[in-house]
């Protein structure tokens, strides 16, 4: 028997009827979907951060840039 809070007030899910029972379930099944695609979403964005680097230049190629623009003036 599962104590539950909701909005203050505290139900058993012993004391469901079957309509309670499947919205009981269904909650439980939305919760779980939402805390898989938060861990999903997370484990996205460190990988985003990872690459997002990758895409700045280098520092070598900032120095080279640098001493073709000097040598050619």
């Amino acid at each position: 028997m599962a104590k539950l809070e909701i909005d203050g007030t505290t139900v058993y899910t012993d004391d469901f009827n079957e309509e309670q029972m499947k919205a009981f379930r269904e909650i439980e099944s939305v919760a779980q979907e939402i805390s898989r695609l938060e861990f999903l979403t997370h484990c996205l964005k460190q990988r985003q951060m990872q690459l997002a680097p990758i895409l700045l230049p280098k520092e070598e190629d900032k120095d080279s840039e640098q001493d073709e623009t000097s040598t050619s003036a």
